[in-house]
């Protein structure tokens, strides 16, 4: 009887150490698969260039008083959303032509911004009828919003409108 009682005393000992070992085995499998999954959520793609991206080039000639500016459109809502974000610099004579449906508020945020930008707001006319100068990366998650509807925003390298002299009621003129 007590040969019997440790046959099967022993053989509960092996079963219950083959559970540990199944135990212990899926929570190393576990443990290494979330560190997996945690670390590849964290890996940020390195940061391109937008107009690498989305096939773009800044070939639409805007006249801004005496500067020819030369400009990239962002004409649907991706393309506007996206911005410059991510985009390390642009000349000082580049720029993005925001273009919507009809006059709208509009408003930009520095969202993944590498560089800090001019804004001018324009109506259909192509009036400049609001600035912000000198926007920084660092200004996300800031929105800043035009004053009255507009059709068109163009975004330029920060110093733009200082150097150039743009001022609110000068029109822009495409060529």
């Amino acid at each position: 009887m007590w040969g019997a009682l440790l046959f099967l005393e022993k053989e509960m000992q092996q079963s219950i150490w083959k559970t540990i070992e199944v135990l212990v085995l899926t929570f190393v499998l576990l443990s290494i698969a979330f560190s997996l999954i945690f670390f590849l959520t964290q890996i940020k793609p390195p940061k391109q260039n937008r107009a690498a991206l989305l096939n773009t080039d800044f070939s639409r000639p805007l006249r801004v008083g005496s500067a020819v500016v030369w400009a990239d459109i962002a004409e649907t809502e991706k393309e506007r959303v996206l911005g410059f974000s991510g985009v390390s610099d642009i000349l000082d004579n580049q720029g993005l032509l925001f273009v919507f449906p009809e006059p709208r508020p509009v408003g930009i945020w520095m969202k993944n911004m590498l560089f800090s930008i001019d804004v001018l707001w324009l109506d259909e006319e192509w009036r400049v009828i609001q600035i912000e100068t000198r926007l920084v990366p660092e200004g996300f998650p800031k929105i800043f919003t035009g004053a009255t509807p507009a059709r068109y925003v163009l975004e330029l390298k920060s110093g733009f409108v200082e150097r150039e002299g743009t001022s609110v009621g000068d029109r822009i003129s495409p060529l």
